[in-house]
């Protein structure tokens, strides 16, 4: 089986996956093989960068390209793949995200459900809007739905969304006599695929948190409820309260997401867990 590049969308797991298919056509194929190929001087460069213990650098891209044996096609897509991957900022992750849909394979399927739900999550009026036609008083209306956003986006924004969650199958038109018909969720709960899910996801995180700063100056105390917890906990403690965090989350959303039409407001609730001091590390 050849390993398709265009189908990943981590750098790391394509070459794990390209050195299995080597290994296995190949019983004498090795990481040093690889390096003397891609003109490395250390011999296990390639596992290294594979387990995550280095990044692959500027310098040692090109090798790498040449060591894979990639086209001019593929080296753009790899090129752009890594540096994806290794960037911290969300701008530049939602550059390199664009430049690899551009070279992507347009019948890539895979990776236009990707596409359209880094999009989803990199927009957090998607996401409320979304959840927005499950309001009792709904319309379809670009100046409506900015009114009941708070006038936090534009009406070409909201008309842009109302687009997008149709065209990718995330809303859907249920036919009424004599109209165009009221839009309904296809999916209401919706469960995000893995590595999306840890692509965008931190952009839209940053985009809710950027909002939940806001309401501490813009909304009543009545309509919000602000709150935190600093406590010293055990490593056992901390995985725990992972779990509790995420079985509290999902059983919010079971028990108070509302039927379609019956909805009064659309709500955020945000869940933050993290460390303020690093980890001690044990005593031999």
């Amino acid at each position: 089986m050849e390993v398709n590049l265009y189908q990943y969308k981590d750098y790391r797991n394509f070459l794990k996956d390209f050195y299995v298919e080597k290994k296995k056509t190949n019983h004498s194929y090795s990481y040093s093989v690889f390096s003397r190929k891609a003109g490395l001087q250390s011999p296990n460069y390639l596992k290294r960068v594979m387990d995550g213990s280095r990044n692959l650098t500027h310098r040692n891209l090109r090798n790498f390209v040449v060591g894979l044996g990639l086209s001019k096609k593929e080296s753009h897509y790899f090129e752009n793949l890594v540096m994806f991957n290794q960037s911290i900022q969300s701008q530049s992750k939602d550059f390199y995200f664009g430049e690899l849909k551009k070279i992507s394979d347009k019948n890539d399927a895979a990776f236009k459900i990707d596409g359209a739900y880094y999009e989803y999550l990199s927009h957090w009026y998607y996401v409320a809007i979304h959840e927005m036609v499950n309001l009792k008083d709904f319309k379809e209306d670009p100046e409506w739905i900015c009114q009941h956003l708070k006038n936090k986006i534009t009406k070409s924004q909201a008309k842009h969304a109302l687009s997008f969650l149709l065209s990718t199958g995330l809303l859907k038109r249920e036919p009424l006599k004599g109209t165009k018909g009221k839009l309904t969720q296809v999916h209401p709960k919706l469960k995000y695929l893995k590595d999306v899910k840890n692509i965008a996801i931190q952009k839209f995180h940053e985009q809710m948190m950027d909002l939940a700063k806001e309401s501490i100056d813009q909304e009543d105390i009545t309509k919000r409820e602000p709150s935190s917890l600093t406590l010293c906990v055990t490593e056992n403690n901390y995985e725990e309260i992972k779990k509790f965090i995420q079985e509290f989350r999902a059983e919010l959303n079971d028990k108070f997401s509302c039927q379609p039409g019956t909805g009064k407001e659309v709500i955020q609730i945000n869940f933050q867990l993290f460390s303020l001091t690093p980890k001690e590390r044990s005593q031999s």
